[in-house]
């Protein structure tokens, strides 16, 4: 990837088009922390977690699935920064969640190849436009769901 990556970007639809017909291996990256930001976790629970919030008739934003076994769930600006508080709420650490925000980049679908891999929707809303869902609207079934799959966060060691 190119280091001058972000300069070089592009949000029109004609030279992103071109850039494609050039290069149609190329991975699509889209810049965090303007229109939305991206929590970022191990792509089992999050899967059970997409299944918890649409059981509970929660609305999740966009989810892709990467290559790298990672879910990438797309937010409301701002949530990024407000990670770290709603985990601490939570009574937990990283949990093997990650944020993206100001000045990071996640790959897009239909990326395919490329040194990012390949990235696929795992969920999108019928229902479009959506607003995308704020960070602590989210972030609850995400936890339960990382506990659920670690075994030292089912049963913590009591001091």
């Amino acid at each position: 990837m190119n280091v001058d990556w972000a300069n070089r970007a592009s949000r029109d639809p004609d030279t992103i088009a071109r850039w494609l017909r050039e290069n149609p291996r190329a991975s699509l990256l889209l810049p965090t922390g303007q229109t939305f930001d991206v929590i970022d976790v191990p792509a089992e629970p999050g899967h059970a977690a997409l299944h918890r919030m649409t059981q509970l008739g929660l609305t999740p934003g966009p989810a892709v699935a990467t290559s790298s076994g990672r879910l990438l769930f797309f937010v409301a600006p701002g949530g990024h920064e407000a990670l770290p508080g709603l985990l601490a709420a939570y009574g937990c650490g990283a949990l093997g969640i990650r944020s993206h925000g100001p000045g990071d980049h996640v790959i897009a679908p239909p990326s395919g190849h490329g040194e990012k891999g390949t990235a696929r929707w795992a969920y999108i809303s019928h229902e479009h436009p959506l607003p995308l869902p704020q960070a602590e609207q989210i972030v609850g079934s995400l936890v339960y769901a990382l506990r659920a799959t670690i075994p030292a966060q089912r049963h913590p060691a009591r001091a």
